[in-house]
């Protein structure tokens, strides 16, 4: 940097100079299309140097250059804006480096604290294990019996999910339509079942209505699938049937009726066939026990039959919605 300018040796020059360093950088720099080069220096703090410019093709018809004398190897910048440019940006870069120079030494000094007081509460902590480590050992089994309290009252504040929308009324009609018709049928039918049986036979309506509005208002749901609602039905059936044969000596009524819908409702998660309405059929089952093993089978028969056939008219009026179809699976 000169009073008159700022001057930027031909790459050239340097090369041939005696009192250049022999090095490759300088052949490397030419190679990559430099031309010249120029060198501002900074001092921030402790840390001094040299900012190295390197341009590209410059020639006299670049209005920033002109000649810096009678040879061509040197081009001479005089732009007090330009200049002071250069020297900023070499300013900044001096100032970067004295800043990371700062942290490194910052950082080396924290490492050096830390690690003595590691090694202070090192010695604290084996001196403590050994007249503490039962007290240690409750504190943390406190801590993790407070962490799963805490996680499990977090789970029963819900997970905050939105409310599902509301069914438009062409849906609710829909809805109200297979109900009608399916729950009409299920009256027709059992009439006629008891006439024919003198009053003998019926239908579980209850768990029967359920399993209605199982595939009537919950068409995506699993439980209203025709596999579920048959087969759980069956399952549950069959299980509190079986069930009612153990003496009230044996198996008291009131725990007959918590076994039966418990062995029911475990018997359908294994086989992947879940069902409410079925729990249900399984509690009205053993409250039965009062019918003969006869009519307490028909009329398990009668209600696992009356399930599957209501499925037809909930298949036949489900699918006229355009925004519905069920069955999902059989």
């Amino acid at each position: 940097r000169q009073t008159n300018g700022l001057f930027f040796r031909d790459i050239d020059s340097l090369l041939q100079d005696p009192d250049t360093a022999k090095t490759p950088r300088f052949s490397l720099i030419k190679e990559a299309g430099l031309t010249h080069a120029a060198g501002i220096h900074f001092n921030k703090g402790e840390i001094s140097g040299i900012v190295v410019y390197y341009f590209q093709n410059v020639t006299t018809m670049n209005p920033l250059f002109r000649s810096g004398g009678d040879t061509n190897n040197i081009a001479l910048i005089q732009s007090e804006a330009s200049i002071s440019q250069l020297q900023f940006a070499a300013e900044t870069i001096g100032l970067v480096l004295a800043s990371i120079d700062v942290c490194r030494v910052l950082a080396a000094s924290i490492q050096r604290h830390a690690s003595t007081l590691d090694t202070a509460d090192d010695n604290l902590q084996s001196n403590r294990a050994i007249t503490d480590e039962g007290t240690f050992g409750n504190k943390n089994a406190s801590k993790k019996v407070k962490q799963g309290i805490k996680a499990w009252w977090s789970k029963c504040l819900g997970a905050n999910l939105p409310i599902p929308p509301r069914f438009t009324w062409i849906e609710s009609l829909f809805k109200f339509v297979s109900s009608f018709i399916s729950l009409l049928l299920l009256m027709v039918i059992n009439k006629f079942t008891r006439i024919d049986t003198k009053g003998v036979a019926y239908f579980d309506f209850v768990s029967t209505t359920a399993s209605i509005a199982l595939h009537t208002m919950l068409t995506s749901a699993p439980a209203a699938q025709p596999r579920n609602i048959v087969v759980g039905f069956a399952v549950s059936g069959f299980i509190s049937n079986i069930l009612v044969y153990i003496p009230k000596v044996i198996l008291p009524q009131f725990v007959r009726l918590s076994i039966a819908s418990s062995l029911a409702m475990m018997a359908m998660v294994k086989l992947s066939i879940p069902c409410p309405a079925a729990a249900a059929f399984s509690m009205y089952t053993s409250l039965n026990y009062t019918l003969s093993p006869a009519e307490r089978w028909v009329t398990y028969a009668l209600t696992v039959g009356a399930n599957a056939l209501l499925i037809i008219p909930a298949i036949l009026i489900q699918n006229l919605n355009k925004e519905r179809q069920y069955p999902k699976y059989w």
